[in-house]
């Protein structure tokens, strides 16, 4: 899976949940314009965003990706 189908999967979980991207940026302790650049596939996730990201949503990485 590429940056940009990583991206879109994590974009959806959140649509799905009605959130703002402002949340899920005050997850990862980052701001809401970051969090955008990752959610659009300008900037790859990081493991420890993505781990962060799993817990969140209460699922596994495999589950998540």
């Amino acid at each position: 899976m590429n940056k940009k189908e990583i991206a879109m999967r994590i974009k959806q979980l959140r649509e799905d949940r009605h959130l703002h991207q402002k949340e899920l940026a005050a997850v990862l302790g980052i701001s809401q314009s970051a969090y955008s650049d990752l959610e659009n596939g300008h900037t790859a996730f990081t493991a420890v965003a993505l781990d962060k990201l799993a817990e969140f949503y209460g699922k596994s990485l495999d589950e998540l990706l």
